[in-house]
């Protein structure tokens, strides 16, 4: 009886409880449009980044042009290192200073400073009064720039060598306005003086590069002389006397010399010297020392 009891004890126990799990569901509500939305999203970066390419190569012509106006105006605003020099009375066999020397030097000074290299900051006088200090030989210089060219211009003028006076050790080239253009005592060789005039200077003067040794009227007088009588017969030389009116003058062939005074007209002295040597040679008379054509229209002889 016990053994029954318990075990009907055992069948009367309550049943095992089970706790029902939660469980989570998402529904996710979405339309086929929403299904479609990121494929129209990438339809429409691609046909962006296509539009852009596009814009590009269809305003590719202006951003050409735009850089060749920044091009241009930066060419038209600026200046090369690089001078372009026009000499007007270019003489290679006359000329002591070369246009190379020039062309050095303008460019060098072109490259001292920045503002050089710029049209409205560029100083035409400054690189003018350089030049001209190069050499006496330069007697004129004309720096300009232009607005369609990229080079500075210079225009140069050079003395033309006169004479070339004689101290006995040195030989100077002495142009037309009768200034010292150089010393060719150990150059000489490299400059052709056949053409020349050459003259002894016995009137003491100081002769120094760059500044005045001779008087215009006097250098122009000297030249006219020896033009005048070298279709006649040939100088041989030129002598300067102390006190810088009167010019000795022998000629080839002769056993005499001229006398000349610098106040008297040149060709009219000349044309005395020669018709009186032509007398003296038709009557046999050989002047002693000389002819003196200092008086006007009269030949003394000695």
């Amino acid at each position: 009886m016990l053994k029954r009891r318990k075990k009907q004890n055992l069948s009367r126990n309550p049943r095992v409880e089970y706790k029902k799990q939660q469980s989570y569901h998402y529904s996710s509500r979405r339309s086929t449009s929403d299904r479609t939305f990121d494929r129209q999203q990438m339809n429409v970066d691609s046909e962006k980044t296509g539009n852009s390419k596009l814009s590009f190569v269809r305003n590719l012509p202006m951003y050409v042009s735009v850089i060749l106006i920044l091009i241009s105006i930066y060419y038209l605003l600026t200046l090369s290192v690089k001078a372009q020099i026009t000499v007007a009375n270019n003489n290679a066999k006359t000329q002591l200073i070369s246009k190379e020397i020039l062309q050095k030097k303008a460019e060098a000074e072109l490259r001292k400073n920045v503002f050089n290299r710029f049209k409205p900051t560029f100083d035409e006088r400054k690189l003018e009064n350089e030049l001209l200090g190069v050499s006496p030989e330069i007697t004129k210089i004309i720096v300009k720039t232009s607005g369609l060219k990229h080079r500075v211009q210079i225009n140069v003028e050079f003395s033309e060598p006169s004479l070339v006076l004689s101290t006995g050790s040195n030989l100077y080239v002495v142009g037309s306005d009768g200034k010292v253009l150089a010393d060719i005592t150990k150059s000489k060789d490299g400059f052709d003086i056949s053409n020349l005039p050459l003259v002894q200077d016995q009137s003491n003067i100081k002769i120094v590069v760059g500044k005045i040794a001779l008087t215009s009227s006097q250098v122009e007088y000297i030249q006219q002389i020896k033009y005048q009588t070298d279709q006649k017969i040939n100088t041989s030389t030129m002598t300067l006397i102390p006190g810088g009116t009167e010019l000795d003058v022998r000629y080839a062939g002769l056993s005499y010399y001229v006398k000349y005074n610098f106040f008297e007209n040149a060709r009219q002295s000349s044309g005395v010297f020669l018709a009186a040597k032509e007398k003296f040679d038709a009557d046999g008379v050989i002047p002693a020392e000389y002819i003196d054509v200092r008086v006007p229209e009269r030949a003394y002889i000695k």
